[in-house]
């Protein structure tokens, strides 16, 4: 599980004028531009911070918009972001670009076979779990200002969408890491009442009626105080509940993983050592037992 303080993207290099899928030169220059410049890196610098660029072929140096890779690389440099890559396949124009970009970046290069090594088993847990996911986000109440309640309400907004959309396995596995002590902060984000109440973080008749969520707003004090608790208690069930199937979850994919011979060669197993070995350089460490699906 990763530390709170760790933050990790995966890249596809077949951006929106790419080519794709080993066809040509694509535009990793736009990918890795886009990874760097559009989203909210964080500013602490004790945060580890990385890209993982993962592509087939060279890349494409002369889309008329695009800003040269090398450009991009050295503001990931200064604000801290590893820029690791994975060459999938053996396609020999690919290798020293994807070195390169890796030595820029100051990260790690790796080379996986085309269809990525990755392990992917499902298990006879994972549709209960991606249940039990979807009750855990729904025990949040936020509160806060209407700016602080609206980015509360697009984190619900793009959970429910994960629901929607997202694989049964991706879903068990996102249960797994919020109900642990690393996915707290993931899970609830900030001001999230239920969990600052009970952690004696904030007052609850100290809140303004309008700063609560809507359906507290008209309920009398003697009212939120049960709900609030009901909500603490429901939250821990699920997460015990969570808890236990994700431990015989990891019993059924070490197992089964043994049975296939192992993983080590996998992208799964080179991104979580470089991750690993990154994050030693920012004090941060991950739990014991090594890799979890």
């Amino acid at each position: 599980m990763p530390p709170d303080n760790a933050r990790v993207l995966i890249v596809d290099d077949e951006a929106e004028h790419a080519d794709g899928g080993g066809d040509g030169p694509e535009s990793v220059n736009q990918a890795l531009h886009d990874a760097v410049h559009k989203l909210s890196w964080s500013q602490d610098p004790g945060t580890y911070k990385a890209v993982f660029l993962v592509g087939d072929a060279p890349p494409h140096m002369d889309y008329a918009n695009d800003v040269p890779y090398p450009q991009t690389l050295a503001i990931a440099t200064q604000n801290g972001i590893s820029i690791n890559t994975i060459q999938c396949g053996q396609n020999h124009r690919t290798t020293p670009a994807w070195e390169r970009i890796a030595q820029l970046g100051q990260g790690r290069y790796f080379q996986v076979e085309q269809a990525g090594s990755v392990v992917a088993i499902a298990t006879p847990f994972d549709k209960k779990l991606a249940e039990l996911s979807a009750q855990l986000d729904q025990t949040r109440l936020y509160y806060g200002s209407d700016e602080e309640k609206a980015a509360q309400q697009r984190k619900r907004d793009a959970s429910a969408k994960l629901h929607a959309s997202a694989s049964v396995a991706s879903r068990a596995r996102r249960a797994t890491f919020n109900a642990s002590k690393s996915g707290q902060a993931n899970l609830l984000g900030k001001g999230e009442l239920i969990d600052d109440v009970i952690n004696g973080r904030v007052d609850l008749p100290s809140i303004e009626p309008e700063a609560l969520p809507e359906p507290m707003q008209a309920m009398s004090p003697e009212a939120q105080n049960p709900l609030i608790q009901q909500q603490a208690e429901r939250r821990n069930e699920l997460q015990q509940e969570i808890h236990d199937l994700a431990e015989q979850r990891a019993g059924y994919l070490k197992q089964k993983v043994e049975e296939a011979g192992g993983v080590m060669d996998s992208l799964d197993h080179k991104i979580y050592r470089a991750v690993r070995e990154q994050a030693e350089t920012k004090g941060l460490s991950y739990e014991a037992g090594g890799l979890a699906y």
